[in-house]
């Protein structure tokens, strides 16, 4: 049987990656939110934070399920936007990866 303080342990020496869409208007695409974001992540133990740009895959999914999607309308973010939200969270010594 694994012990707390083993899991404990594991828990504090693993190396874990994010994953999350960027840039999603009125959600998360403001500057302070990508830097707020970039302080909070800068704190846990993160080997990689992977910017996935925002797509359309899950209307699909919504349609389905018999249900709105909302974000119809909104646009992925431009190759620029996504550099700066890049920028912005290497500032916080994050390991940064475009399209993870």
């Amino acid at each position: 049987m694994l012990e707390i303080k083993t899991l404990e342990t594991w828990l504090w020496n693993a190396a874990f990656s994010i994953r999350g869409a960027v840039d999603v208007p009125k959600f998360n695409d403001d500057d302070q939110n990508i830097r707020e974001t970039g302080e909070f992540l800068s704190s846990l133990r993160i080997a990689q934070v992977n910017l996935l740009p925002y797509h359309y895959i899950g209307i699909d999914k919504y349609r389905r399920l018999g249900r709105t999607y909302r974000l119809v309308t909104t646009q992925s973010p431009s190759e620029e936007k996504l550099f700066e939200v890049s920028a912005i969270l290497k500032k916080f010594n994050l390991n940064v990866k475009l399209r993870g």
